[in-house]
């Protein structure tokens, strides 16, 4: 009989853990009780800029004294003590990257992020803020956890950021850039600090049998201008025990879409190794584009990914073309006009603003920080293949204190390297006009751009009332008139 009643208990205890294997764990890492100030960091929610990129490193060790153990990330959340004057964030984003870094540097890591969770307008409130993520994000149980949180511009006035618990840590564990000129997501550096946010994580454990996940499990890739490629990757994980292979890889649908960089098949995957592959969505026609991954695996399962885009075409396709820089919100360009901002230092900026322009209420600035190898360009819309590049002229306001500016064309709008320049112009202190002819190129290229000429850093460059008009096949003078020089209306 109680050999029985022990059999009895330890088939009861192995149910319950059984059925304990997914259930979700709440793990809170860092216990302080200061917060960030109103105008300081690192801060998880706020807008004393209108815009920032906040990163925050969480190690292995930490998961594990807070009682962790490796499994899926399905929420995490923040904790408020105070909102102050915080008022709501543009395209709130959270995104996660497992790094074997040790302590961050003035320089964020490069590489894929994968989005867990967005809004297109966030507002926080007092006590835990948790985010369900869309996607649930793997913690291996040995990466570091690297928890980014980026905005948008807001259109409205700088406020302050919301009073949010924090712990000091021995280590680099924050580093944040914060602006209020530019979209703070392309960043490439910022200011550290040995203060880290407070996080509430809620935690699944991983089943013991093979799990497929990917990431992010659907992509809409939004407006696409004609001519442009945006790519996004994708990431397969096995989050459970033993192997998960996946077999093939596939597409269907739109052909804008296609796959690239896919691993080799089949692939065989353990807990916390992913296997990645990328894909690219090109349209070269306007509308409405949808597009089917498929993904197949030794469970005798198949997976899906739906894809979804919009292409816009912004072709010029008649002579003269006018833009003046009025109809958008500061700091974003017109549709189908694209900035290239390249340099060691994030503080420059290709943008509209409202700073004295030709023509209210805006104009477009060029500005060089304290790298003089800066790349600053703007980029216009192609020219239709029936408009020859060689047969336009280029008119435009510009202003520029004795700086310089190039005026060239581009054959790939995402690539600087592609720019041939026409003609370098100086511009005086004030307002004036100014015109290129494109009659010297002999390329390809339909991209009309213009690109700082670094004379020398901190110079801001300013042009608005841009102009391309068809020129003359041939410009026709007069060079001699033969006649009567004393004509009668009798004779």
């Amino acid at each position: 009989m109680k050999k029985l009643m022990l059999f009895i208990m330890l088939l009861a205890f192995a149910l319950g853990a059984i059925s304990n294997l997914g259930a979700q764990v709440e793990v809170t890492i860092g216990d302080g009780t200061g917060t960030n100030t109103t105008t300081g960091a690192p801060a998880p929610y706020g807008t004393w800029y209108k815009s920032f990129r906040q990163q925050l490193l969480y190690k292995a060790d930490d998961f594990f004294a807070a009682g962790a153990a490796p499994g899926l990330i399905t929420a995490l959340g923040f904790n408020v003590l105070d909102l102050d004057t915080c008022t709501p964030m543009t395209n709130f984003r959270i995104r996660l990257k497992a790094t074997n870094q040790e302590a961050l540097t003035t320089t964020f890591e490069l590489g894929d992020y994968t989005t867990v969770w967005q809004s297109d307008e966030f507002m926080p409130t007092t006590s835990w803020n948790m985010h369900t993520l869309t996607t649930p994000f793997l913690w291996d149980g040995t990466s570091n956890l690297l928890v980014e949180i980026v905005t948008d511009m807001v259109t409205g006035a700088y406020a302050h950021n919301a009073l949010a618990f924090m712990t000091p840590t021995a280590y680099i564990s924050s580093v944040r850039y914060q602006s209020d000129s530019t979209n703070a997501s392309t960043s490439a550096t910022g200011t550290t600090a040995l203060n880290r946010s407070n996080i509430r994580l809620i935690m699944s454990p991983p089943n013991p049998d093979p799990q497929f996940i990917v990431s992010p499990s659907a992509k809409n890739f939004g407006d696409v201008v004609l001519g442009y490629a945006p790519n996004q990757t994708f990431s397969i994980f096995n989050a459970g025990g033993g192997t998960l292979t996946v077999n093939s890889i596939s597409i269907s649908g739109s052909p804008f879409f296609t796959l690239t960089d896919l691993p080799t098949l089949p692939a065989v995957l353990v807990m916390g190794t992913p296997a990645t592959f990328k894909v690219i969505y090109a349209p070269t026609a306007a509308g409405d584009h949808t597009a089917t991954v498929t993904i197949t695996d030794n469970l005798r399962e198949t997976h899906t990914v739906e894809l979804s885009g919009h292409g816009v075409d912004t072709t010029i396709n008649e002579l003269s073309h006018a833009e003046n820089f009025d109809d958008v919100s500061v700091p974003n360009l017109p549709m189908g006009w694209s900035r290239i901002y390249e340099a060691t230092v994030t503080t420059g900026l290709v943008n509209t603003v409202t700073t004295s322009p030709q023509s209210p209420p805006n104009c477009v600035r060029f500005y060089n920080p304290t790298d003089i190898n800066t790349i600053a360009m703007l980029i216009a819309p192609p020219l239709a293949n029936t408009i020859p590049t060689n047969n336009v002229r280029v008119k435009l306001w510009g202003k520029g204190t004795n700086y310089s500016i190039k005026v060239g064309v581009m054959t790939d709008p995402t690539n600087a390297s592609t720019f041939t320049e026409i003609e370098t112009l100086t511009f005086a202190s004030a307002w004036a006009p100014y015109q290129v002819s494109l009659g010297s190129y002999t390329g390809t290229g339909k991209f009309i751009a213009f690109k700082h000429a670094n004379n020398s850093t901190a110079q801001s460059i300013y042009i608005d009332d841009v102009e391309f008009e068809m020129m003359g096949a041939n410009d026709l003078a007069a060079l001699a008139l033969n006649g009567n020089s004393t004509p009668s209306l009798l004779s």
